[in-house]
């Protein structure tokens, strides 16, 4: 127990700052919301390149590394386009923004990378010579990746959905529900 609690009392005031910001946005995922399409792709490509450092920076055996990280970050997307099922977003083309149905997911998701995150950091900070250990390396990559992959394919599932998406004037919405904002009082 003393461990864990020297753990928790040595680790950095940013890193509680960064889960402090992880609870919030996951939250505020949690209610139903309208953003901008080109907002959707900042989480994944911040994953990507923290996962990306840790390939490059972290571990030794880089080509294994990178084929373990290749599988998760595949792994990930199915599972990310699987958790964005069609009925929670509707894209407006026209205003180039997405709606979506509120969720706990991103809240769960970005508390499974933190802690998932912190304990690898543990783990390498009280043994470094695991960054050496081939099936250390490989199942953090795949984690990561797997985790990064997570927020991609949800991503990918709303940008298929929007480039499929046609073009609706005026009035001639009601006949494609599923391309469209809803509006207030259907949401409710």
């Amino acid at each position: 127990m003393s461990t864990v609690l020297d753990a928790l009392l040595n680790t950095p005031w940013w890193v509680y700052a960064l889960l402090a910001y992880l609870v919030v946005v996951g939250r505020k995922a949690m209610r139903d919301n309208v953003t901008p399409v080109g907002r959707l792709f900042i989480m994944p490509i911040v994953l990507a390149l923290l996962s990306l450092s840790s390939l490059l920076t972290g571990f030794t055996q880089a080509g294994a590394g990178a084929f373990a990280w290749l599988i998760g970050i595949a792994a990930g997307s199915v599972g990310g386009w699987l958790l964005m099922p069609r009925d929670q977003f509707q894209v407006d083309t026209r205003a180039h923004t997405v709606w979506r149905r509120g969720s706990v997911v991103p809240l769960c998701l970005f508390l499974a990378i933190f802690v998932v995150k912190y304990a690898f950091g543990y783990m390498l900070g009280t043994d470094p010579s695991l960054a050496h250990d081939l099936g250390f390396v490989c199942i953090e990559l795949i984690v990561s990746g797997a985790v990064t992959g997570l927020f991609v394919g949800r991503v990918a599932r709303v940008v298929a959905a929007y480039r499929r998406a046609e073009y609706v004037p005026a009035g001639a919405a009601e006949s494609l529900p599923g391309d469209r904002a809803p509006t207030r009082d259907e949401r409710r």
